[in-house]
């Protein structure tokens, strides 16, 4: 799992985060593999490199990035991270994981909507 921002105002996302952590863990906050999360230590991918990304440019990154990782392309090329999925068998597994992160990050989400009303 990784958080990656590519845009926005990251300081106050970064506390709406950690307000969300120390909130639902409590005492475990920053313990046991929980995140500790400290805004101060985050920034998003404009700032970092000085100019601006679309989601899309970043998944499209992110995806051959993978993908690279995963095979070697001169041996085995692969159009896409969706084919390496559906050949590997597991695209049926990512959509659940998938799934189940949405329905975590739901309470983030409806948190950041109302505090934005």
């Amino acid at each position: 799992m990784m958080y990656l921002s590519i845009n926005g105002d990251q300081p106050a996302r970064g506390s709406l985060v950690r307000r969300f952590y120390q909130a639902g863990l409590k005492e475990r906050f920053g313990t046991n593999g929980y995140p500790a999360v400290n805004p101060a230590s985050m920034t998003t991918l404009e700032a970092a490199l000085g100019r601006k990304f679309t989601t899309q440019e970043v998944i499209d990154r992110l995806q051959k990035a993978l993908l690279s990782l995963i095979s070697d392309q001169s041996l085995y090329p692969l159009e896409s991270l969706d084919q390496w999925l559906t050949e590997n068998n597991l695209s049926e597994q990512m959509q659940q994981r998938l799934a189940g992160m949405e329905k975590r990050n739901q309470p983030i989400k409806e948190f950041s909507d109302e505090s934005t009303l």
